[in-house]
């Protein structure tokens, strides 16, 4: 699920913060293989980079996490080491897939 974050302050998006800013959201995971206790925020930069929300928890149908600034995320399963990379890549794919519906 890609989540695109916008604060609009009078006419002005606002992006940036000068604090932490909570976001909780309701969340289904698409599929009953996801391992719920591994499921964590990542932010995608404008290059296409991704960076965990480390603090990014989900629970009981929603997920929190924190931020300093409104942009693109998307919610998938962490890799806890090197093993678990076979495991995620059609997780990888799914998150593409996500953004590609945003534009079609």
């Amino acid at each position: 699920m890609v989540i695109g974050l916008t604060l609009m302050v009078g006419d002005e998006y606002v992006h940036e913060f000068e604090g932490v800013v909570m976001v909780t959201l309701p969340y289904t995971p698409p599929y009953s293989f996801y391992n719920y206790e591994l499921l964590a925020v990542f932010y995608i930069d404008y290059l296409g980079n991704t960076t965990e929300m480390e603090d990014s928890v989900f629970y009981d149908g929603l997920i929190t996490f924190t931020t300093t600034h409104f942009s693109l995320f998307f919610i998938d399963e962490r890799i806890e080491n090197i093993e678990d990379l076979s495991n995620g890549i059609p997780s990888v794919i799914n998150m593409f897939m996500a953004i590609l519906k945003q534009f079609v």
